[in-house]
């Protein structure tokens, strides 16, 4: 039995939470942006550089681009070779520009394609130019210069390798998304498979225990009602075979049923019938059915258990088969068996008649399966002479057994 399901907390929808994540990761840069920016105006106010005097009009150029650089920010993802290109050319002419405009180049570098890194690259080189021209420092030593060229090289060297670690753990994230969500449709086509497989095993052993003692069930009760001739003999008789045929068919029901049902008793099946209970079931045949031939060679008793339960089976289902279809002919069945298989060769007239009992759909298939599942193989059809054959051949050994492994 399936264990109880208990009650689990109630968990965020997974999109709730992705969107939650990214929105904090836009208000982290955004906000790091932004002091990072107000940080270097500060710097830039307090300092004596050239061009950022009190009265000097790059104050508006300065602020301006900022705020222009921080606005372009959110539109990053949408188009990033634009803007990139446009944050560094805006940081070109003010430092205020700049942290922005690293972001911007970080964002880029997440993509992972280099043509567009190196071209960025040399921007963000000659964008630091630029504002070096634009605002020259009085006596500069050669150290000084030095140095600010490594700084540059330094910070291109950072932005480039940032974002590309970025892009590599964007891929390998998703990457691993993908893979569980593989396993997981793995998993339920599996689940899936295997409860289509126990259905299908299920559906066959309830055909294989009801629909023999069903059908001599529905054939009796309606001779009952529609033979108004019978003595009280025949009616007596008739309704103990109904009587019998209900009892045993609702004990196997029971029996089946019971094993499904207790998890205790996984593996443990009730009794089956097999071969040695083949000559019982063509006396239980009622006469109605038709005279039957058996022939038996070889002794049936050490055939492997398995192997005599499907062999039962093919037997009693083409009986049953019989009654379905061609209810009163005769049926010959052979059964043969050597050290290497068991084979099981039925045969009858054909007719046209109608029984006016109802067909499962799983008799021939099902018990093709099963003889399948046991290693061998079972063919039916009409022949040349116009009789129903059905043949079935079962492996005594496996392959492995008989090579000696």
């Amino acid at each position: 039995m399936t264990a109880a399901l208990r009650p689990s907390a109630p968990q965020a929808p997974a999109h709730s939470s992705g969107r939650l994540r990214h929105a904090w990761g836009e208000a982290w840069r955004f906000g790091s942006a932004t002091i990072l920016s107000v940080v270097l105006v500060l710097v830039l106010a307090t300092s004596n550089y050239p061009g950022y005097e009190a009265e000097s009009r790059w104050w508006i150029v300065e602020i301006g681009a900022g705020l222009a650089s921080l606005g372009l920010l959110f539109f990053r993802r949408r188009r990033p070779i634009a803007i990139c290109a446009s944050t560094i050319v805006l940081s070109s002419v003010a430092v205020a520009a700049v942290p922005p405009a690293a972001i911007a180049f970080i964002s880029l570098s997440t993509r992972r394609r280099w043509a567009e890194i190196v071209v960025a690259s040399i921007g963000w080189l000659g964008g630091q130019v630029v504002y070096e021209l634009l605002h020259p420092m009085p006596q500069r030593s050669t150290a000084d210069i030095m140095s600010s060229v490594i700084m540059s090289l330094l910070s291109t060297a950072f932005c480039v390798a940032v974002g590309v670690a970025i892009g590599a753990r964007r891929e390998l994230v998703a990457n691993l998304r993908r893979q569980v969500q593989a396993a997981g449709e793995q998993e339920k086509s599996r689940v899936q498979q295997a409860r289509l497989g126990e259905r299908s095993r299920i559906a066959r052993e309830m055909h294989d225990v009801l629909a023999h003692r069903i059908s001599l069930v529905a054939m009796h009760s309606g001779a009952l009602a529609y033979r108004t001739g019978l003595s009280e003999q025949q009616v007596r008789e008739a309704a103990e075979i109904i009587r019998d045929n209900s009892q045993i068919a609702l004990t196997e029901l029971r029996e089946v049923l019971g094993v499904l049902r207790d998890a205790e008793n996984v593996g443990i099946e009730p009794p089956q019938p097999n071969l040695s209970a083949v000559q019982a079931l063509v006396q239980d045949t009622p006469t109605d059915d038709g005279p039957i031939d058996l022939v038996i060679h070889g002794d049936l008793d050490d055939i492997p258990e398995s192997l005599s339960r499907s062999g039962f089976r093919v037997v009693q289902e083409v009986l049953t088969n019989r009654r379905k279809h061609a209810r009163g002919v005769p049926i010959t069945i052979d059964i043969d068996r050597d050290e290497v298989s068991l084979r099981i060769r039925t045969s009858n007239p054909v007719t046209r008649q109608e029984t006016g009992l109802p067909e499962s759909g799983l008799g021939l298939l099902g018990l093709t399966e099963r003889v399948e599942l046991a290693g061998g193989s079972l063919h039916y059809g009409i022949d040349r002479s116009e009789r129903f054959v059905v043949k079935a051949v079962l492996p005594m050994l496996r392959d492995s057994e008989k090579v000696g492994v």
